[in-house]
């Protein structure tokens, strides 16, 4: 299961060798939020 976790994300084995698991969480949970924050502005620019 942690092998298919980490082909789900690009690069995550990379992070995970060169960086380690924590900041490879970390890295993760940047892009989730950076891709979280383009849909909230095109979802605000849309209702206004």
């Amino acid at each position: 299961m942690d092998e298919y976790a980490e082909r789900l994300i690009p690069g995550a084995h990379i992070i995970n060798i060169f960086i380690g698991k924590n900041a490879a969480i970390v890295v993760t949970l940047l892009f989730i939020n950076s891709l979280l924050t383009g849909t909230v502005v095109v979802t605000n620019l849309s209702s206004a």
